[in-house]
């Protein structure tokens, strides 16, 4: 918890001062932070479901939840204009559920390393461990997120690609 104040202090006060000179940037900020909102809802709920079996299951559960939700709504769309940006320039560059594999494996890796903290009860690597959870959660957030609107974006460019096609072929030829 200290490292996240120590960096959201770190920018939170000059985002905030600036938000309240300019009045356009704080209307983007509050629609900016309602999914924010929603997604600490989310979190809460899932540490008043666990945490009666345990505290510490549900701090953890609370923010693996917090973790791939803001991933997936804030990440993902940036990842995904990436993706389609970079992929114009190369065409090579593609992504599928088997790249999700080493994300997997590092949110394993995580929750092990967590584990071992807690039978050990090493403070160092319950910090490391769980920064390393909070981290891989927000990658498989944003991975699944853009893997999302990568397929959801298919049939689009299909349905205009046929019309495309049916339009050439309907005109006269000269």
């Amino acid at each position: 918890m200290q490292t996240f104040n120590g960096w959201y202090y770190s920018w939170a006060p000059s985002v905030t001062y600036a938000a309240a000179k300019n009045s356009l940037f704080l209307d983007v900020l509050r629609v900016g932070v309602y999914p924010l909102i929603g997604i600490l809802y989310a979190a809460y709920f899932s540490y008043a479901v666990v945490s009666p079996i345990s505290a510490e299951a549900g701090v953890l559960a609370a923010g693996v939840v917090a973790a791939s939700l803001i991933g997936l709504v804030y990440i993902a769309p940036v990842a995904y204009v990436s993706l389609r940006l970079v992929r114009r320039r190369t065409k090579f560059l593609t992504l599928a559920k088997a790249h999700l594999l080493p994300a997997y494996g590092w949110v394993a890796a995580s929750a092990l390393m967590i584990g071992f903290a807690y039978v050990s009860g090493s403070a160092l690597l319950m910090g490391l461990g769980t920064a390393s959870l909070t981290l891989s959660m927000l990658s498989v957030g944003s991975f699944l997120g853009a893997l999302a609107l990568t397929s959801a974006q298919f049939p689009v460019v299909n349905l205009h690609a046929k019309a495309f096609a049916v339009r050439r072929m309907a005109r006269p030829l000269h």
